[in-house]
């Protein structure tokens, strides 16, 4: 891969919640190669976070082979393969020890090359871009309330509350074939990128996440933060994953 003139701060953090005992969630920022993964697991204790690590060993042995000749085609290429390693990987877990029957993840890959990002995103966790002051979300749901929404039957506002929310109606491990979306576009300098779970989303909503983003007087450590604090002061109810990219 040729080094591109293109520079990014990451920072990450990953928190349990208030009522959880174990944290499912698992984030890698890969310096690198520009690229970050966000990854929610499913299906109980021990194999929600085994979905999660599976998830983040499979992609990123696929990410760091630099397919060559190095190009876009390729770069998503090597993420479309991410998940379907993963997926597979998930799977023939679960055929080795049935109790692990339910197992999977959400999961998603951001990416940065030349003056493009691409995202490869299965499930309810979200990446958003905010620029000049505006946030905008990137990725679409998989889940059973933005069915609704997109066909009218609820709102946005009362998507929130829903009893059936925090269900996916796509994920990886569960079915054999998956095909993740594939968003891609241009950045800025100065360009933040925020990735994260929805025991963010869930909790915190996005006037909530722009007004935090906005303030420009600390660093996107301390955005980083303030977020996972948002989240747990609104009720902390499920496991909390922030990962900011600052386009530099």
């Amino acid at each position: 891969m040729k080094k591109e003139n293109i520079k990014f701060h990451f920072c990450g953090m990953s928190d349990k919640g208030l009522l959880r005992g174990n944290n499912e969630d698992l984030f890698e920022i890969k310096e690198d190669l520009n690229a970050c993964i966000v990854v929610d697991g499913m299906g109980g204790e021990a194999a929600g976070e085994i979905a999660s690590r599976t998830f983040i060993e499979s992609s990123t042995k696929v990410l760091s082979k630099r397919l060559q000749p190095f190009s876009e085609r390729a770069l998503i290429k090597s993420l479309k393969q991410s998940f379907m390693l993963s997926n597979v990987n998930i799977l023939k877990q679960v055929q080795e020890c049935p109790s692990y029957k339910g197992m999977g993840c959400t999961a998603d890959i951001l990416f940065f090359y030349k003056k493009n990002y691409y995202i490869a995103h299965i499930g309810d966790s979200r990446v958003y871009r905010y620029r000049k002051g505006t946030l905008k979300q990137l990725t679409h749901d998989h889940s059973i309330v933005q069915d609704k929404i997109d066909k009218g039957l609820i709102s946005s506002k009362e998507a929130r509350n829903h009893p059936e929310r925090n269900l996916i109606n796509k994920a990886v491990g569960v079915k054999k074939e998956i095909e993740p979306d594939i968003i891609n576009g241009f950045f800025l300098q100065n360009d933040l990128f925020l990735i994260c779970t929805d025991g963010l989303t869930d909790m915190v909503d996005d006037d909530q996440i722009q007004n935090i983003l906005s303030t420009g007087d600390f660093h996107i450590e301390t955005k980083v933060k303030k977020l996972i604090n948002a989240a747990n002061k609104a009720g902390g109810e499920d496991n909390i994953t922030v990962v900011l990219a600052l386009s530099k």
